[in-house]
């Protein structure tokens, strides 16, 4: 491996100016030099007291934060007025929906622009990605926590995902840190853009725009802005995944087994869905050709990559650390399974053998309990239900979710809520409990995680929030699908 004095020097002073800036603490309002361990506040009083309105010059993120707000304002009222045409031309009054469904999406921009644009740390998850992508380019392992740490990175933000993914991420590193984290923002949001357009494919016509606006801006915990201000990849990852369902519930399971695949190969996890062929519809049966051709696509990518590229691409699986996330950062069945053995309220990993084990019990447990719904499943035949089964058991039986992941959950829960409560007051309530805590965490107080300090029961039960409400609604139908079903029998 290439020395590091082997980097350009302009090259790492432009790396350490920027790490300088955009290096930040996990704390709540503090940034910290992680080269030179300076820690200064966030938030100087004199200076925001000497603030005036308008200022005399405007940042670069600020101004594309501006422009940002003013296209998604343009679109929502190209929207509105657009339904207004065709409520008159229907010769029909203004109907309420449309006007709630406005009124709707505004505030979810506006609260939304709020938490983006708040003084909380910012770009933490691509700042790595984007050093990994320079080390990658200039010899050395992105793997390596100290080749990373002496660029800059956070030695608590490893780089992890595949190989293959540094094809994003190599050529966003010849450009400024800055604008590369402004370039993978813009990119994100299409993304984001994208996947409520897929999700509106899915639902067209039982669902309104505005509350598709809101579950995909505050569903489970903020899930979609998080991963916005973090920089992850999870909302690409997101929109490939349901592209790829749209495509199975459409009939073209080749297609859907080649997005999976490319989907997969990020956080390799999603190639799990390729289990979706094996479901028989309507007009075929199980697949197996089809699953067998993206099992063996998958594979030999992943060879590829692994051992014909650089010496680091293999094994880099091991570089996982053996500490495992919990509570609000990782809200799973494992993550669960650590806080319950005596660790509610700390901060330390989970390790513990005795979790895994709980876990594949409740695993199985779960699997067990869900037959009689999971059987009528698959009496209908039906591909939507099926996806929607697909999406939610592999949130409550993964043992790495990380909060990120769960915008890819937004849409199932809202459908399973709402095959439990079907009256629109009813849908209504569901709705509030997908987005009330993003609502109240990121919208109003703008948080990126629960501050420290608070109870135990507190710390467990808003961490583990996201998981908890789908597992809830889960026992919810299977308890009503089963009670339904014996009184039919009486």
């Amino acid at each position: 491996m290439p020395p590091l004095d082997s980097l350009p020097a302009p090259a790492l002073r432009a790396i350490e100016a920027e790490a300088l800036e955009m290096s930040r603490d996990r704390r709540f309002g503090f940034f910290t030099d992680s080269l030179r361990g300076e820690l200064r506040p966030s938030i100087d009083l004199k200076a925001l007291r000497s603030v005036r309105w308008p200022p005399r010059a405007l940042s670069a993120q600020t101004k594309l934060l501006f422009a940002l707000i003013g296209a998604a304002v343009l679109c929502a009222a190209a929207w509105f007025l657009a339904a207004l045409q065709r409520a008159s031309q229907a010769r029909e009054g203004v109907p309420w929906r449309v006007l709630f469904g406005g009124i709707q999406i505004g505030l979810s921009i506006a609260l939304a622009a709020g938490y983006l644009a708040s003084g909380t740390a910012s770009a933490w998850d691509f700042k790595t990605f984007y050093l990994a992508g320079l080390a990658a380019r200039h010899g050395l392992s992105p793997y390596n926590s100290e080749v990373l740490a002496s660029l800059g990175a956070d030695p608590g933000l490893p780089f992890l995902y595949s190989p293959i993914t540094l094809a994003l991420f190599v050529p966003l590193s010849f450009l400024p840190l800055k604008v590369a984290a402004l370039l993978w923002l813009g990119l994100k949001l299409v993304a984001a853009c994208g996947l409520v357009a897929l999700w509106r494919r899915f639902v067209v016509g039982r669902v309104n725009v505005g509350v598709l606006a809101v579950l995909a801006t505050f569903g489970l915990n903020a899930a979609l802005l998080i991963d916005l201000k973090s920089g992850n990849i999870a909302t690409i990852e997101a929109a490939l995944l349901w592209l790829a369902f749209l495509l199975f519930v459409r009939g073209r399971r080749s297609w859907f087994a080649a997005v999976v695949v490319a989907a997969a190969l990020i956080k390799l996890m999603p190639i799990v869905f390729l289990g979706l062929l094996l479901v028989p519809s309507e007009r075929r049966g199980p697949s197996w050709r089809v699953l067998g051709a993206g099992i063996a696509a998958f594979a030999v990518i992943l060879g590829l990559v692994q051992f014909g590229g650089a010496p680091w691409s293999v094994g880099y699986l091991h570089n996982i650390p053996a500490e495992r996330p919990f509570g609000e950062s990782n809200p799973s069945a494992l993550g669960l399974m650590d806080m319950l053995l005596g660790r509610v309220g700390s901060h330390a990993p989970g390790t513990s053998g005795l979790a895994v084990a709980l876990w594949f019990v409740c695993c199985a447990g779960l699997l067990w309990f869900s037959r009689p719904t999971l059987r009528d499943a698959w009496r209908r035949k039906s591909p939507e239900s099926w996806v929607s089964i697909a999406v939610l058991f592999y949130a409550l039986l993964s043992p790495r979710m990380i909060v990120y992941s769960y915008s890819l959950v937004v849409l199932p829960a809202f459908l399973l809520a709402s095959q439990i409560w079907t009256r629109g007051w009813q849908r209504a309530i569901a709705v509030v409990l997908i987005a009330a805590q993003g609502i109240v965490e990121r919208g109003l107080l703008h948080l990126d995680s629960i501050p420290a300090g608070q109870p135990p029961i507190w710390t467990f039960i808003i961490g583990n929030a996201p998981y908890l409400l789908i597992l809830g609604l889960w026992i919810g139908l299977v308890v009503t699908r089963s009670s339904g079903a014996g009184d039919q029998g009486a």
